[in-house]
């Protein structure tokens, strides 16, 4: 039986789901932080601890991704640009499971570390999988479609904190 060749995939196909992914990324990221600011006070009162504890599930997240995004962009080139962001999402994914069921505030801040380092895996391969994955001369306007189709995320951020901070407390 003769061996088929592999076929390469039709780089508009490859690059339609590299700006999927990275604008999924991005838009989970940036919707998490903005829902939570405006959840921060029912948090604080749900879980009966002092506002600096509950300060610290914003300060946590932040702290970590931001320390760690570098770091993260490294083992990006190390160990694959794709590899990264996966993990990253199955880090963020979890780690906003483990937020939701946590019974404490200490334990929702060490939550939102791990999920500000999965943050921290997202963010920094984004632009190196547009931009290997389009045509040439098509990278930039790709990572600015991902940071487009993100952008709504700040603005339902808001409305979906409050919502939750409403309904589900």
């Amino acid at each position: 039986m003769p061996v088929m060749p592999k076929t390469a995939p039709h780089p508009h196909a490859q690059a339609r789901w590299a700006l999927a992914a990275v604008a999924t990324g991005a838009f989970c990221v940036q919707l998490d932080s903005f829902a939570l600011n405006l959840a921060l006070p029912a948090i604080r009162d749900g879980l009966h601890g002092p506002a600096t504890a509950a300060a610290w599930t914003v300060s946590g997240y932040l702290l970590a991704a931001g320390s760690l995004m570098p770091v993260a962009g490294r083992l990006g080139d190390l160990y694959g640009r794709r590899r990264m962001p996966a993990l990253g999402l199955a880090l963020f994914g979890t780690a906003a499971t483990l937020c939701a069921l946590a019974p404490s505030l200490p334990l929702l801040v060490a939550a939102r570390l791990l999920q500000g380092a999965g943050g921290a895996l997202i963010m920094p391969a984004g632009p190196a999988l547009l931009t290997n994955a389009c045509p040439p001369g098509h990278g930039r306007r790709a990572i600015g479609r991902a940071l487009g189709l993100a952008g709504p995320a700040t603005v339902c951020g808001p409305f979906l904190g409050g919502a939750l901070a409403q309904s589900v407390s």
